[in-house]
Parts: structure tokens; C-alpha cells; sequence
């Protein structure tokens, strides 16, 4: 910007969301959140399927 504050909005950029800052950051962001989410849930899965043959 080097001190030229009368056209800030050619140096600053607006986000509508956390998710749209999300995507800009790190574009992969949305991929590694969904091969954890589903690495979470498969171990539930599976310790929910060992606790129900235990009972």
C-alpha cells in the first residue's frame, strides 16, 4: 500500500464468511476437513459396532 490510503479498497479484500476466508487461505482446506470428518466417524462406527457386539 505504501502510504497511499486514498484507494484502500484497491488493497483490501472482503470476505462474506468464514468459509469464503477459509477457501482463499488454504483452497484444500474443504478436502482435509471432509477425509477427517470421515475419519472420525468410521472409528466411531467401529467402536459403536464393538460395544453393541460386547453387550
Amino acid at each position: 500500500m505504501n502510504g497511499d490510503y486514498t484507494k484502500v479498497d484497491l488493497h483490501t479484500r472482503y470476505f462474506r464468511n468464514a468459509r469464503e476466508l477459509l477457501s482463499f487461505i488454504s483452497p484444500d482446506h474443504a478436502t482435509r476437513f471432509n477425509e477427517c470428518l470421515a475419519t472420525k466417524l468410521n472409528e466411531l462406527a467401529a467402536n459403536e459396532t464393538t460395544c453393541v457386539k460386547a453387550s
